[in-house]
């Protein structure tokens, strides 16, 4: 399931942040404890995608699956990344970060609402592992960090966050493609 390349991109996402903290005050000419506020506006923002997403899945109507609003999420969370790799002013980072816990609300919202869709009562290990995957890119995130600067990882960030929404989509074409041969195939015969 793309959720679990989701889960990844966003644990990374999350937890390479706090590994940048130090190197995006430098870059601001700011102290990390005020650049620190990216934190608390993150958490609003998550907060907010959170409601968001809730009102979003109680649409009786809604002929998005959950699995692609994962992969939407994850991209607004990547762009709002991407944005923030390239810039040195504090109101733009910091309104990014909202925008990055928005669409992290929603990565959680939404892939946590996907699993049991997808496996039903065998959902336990299923979403143990979408929450382990998580803990993986946490601990990716401030390697990349470490190992490239913060843009450079933030940029690579950005560019992960489309990878689970291009699968998908490759995938229900593929699928529509099937059924349509298929479904005319049958219909000949």
């Amino acid at each position: 399931s793309v959720c679990y390349a989701a889960f990844l991109v966003y644990g990374a996402f999350i937890a390479a942040a706090g590994a940048a903290l130090p190197e995006m005050a430098g870059r601001m000419s700011m102290s990390t404890s005020h650049v620190g506020f990216v934190f608390t506006t993150r958490g609003i923002g998550y907060f907010a995608g959170t409601i968001l997403s809730g009102y979003i899945l109680s649409l009786t109507h809604n002929p998005v699956s959950k699995q692609m609003m994962t992969c939407v999420a994850l991209m607004l969370s990547g762009l709002a990344t991407g944005i923030t790799a390239s810039s040195a002013n504090f109101g733009l980072v910091i309104s990014m970060f909202f925008v990055q816990g928005m669409g992290s609300g929603g990565v959680d919202t939404m892939a946590n609402c996907a699993m049991p869709e997808l496996w039903g009562l065998r959902v336990q290990p299923w979403m143990q592992a979408l929450h382990a995957m998580f803990g993986v890119g946490a601990i990716i995130g401030p390697s990349l960090v470490g190992v490239m600067s913060y843009q450079t990882t933030f940029e690579l960030l950005a560019v992960l966050s489309a990878v689970p929404f291009g699968v998908l989509l490759v995938y229900t074409i593929l699928d529509q493609t099937e059924h349509a041969l298929c479904g005319g195939r049958k219909q000949r015969e």
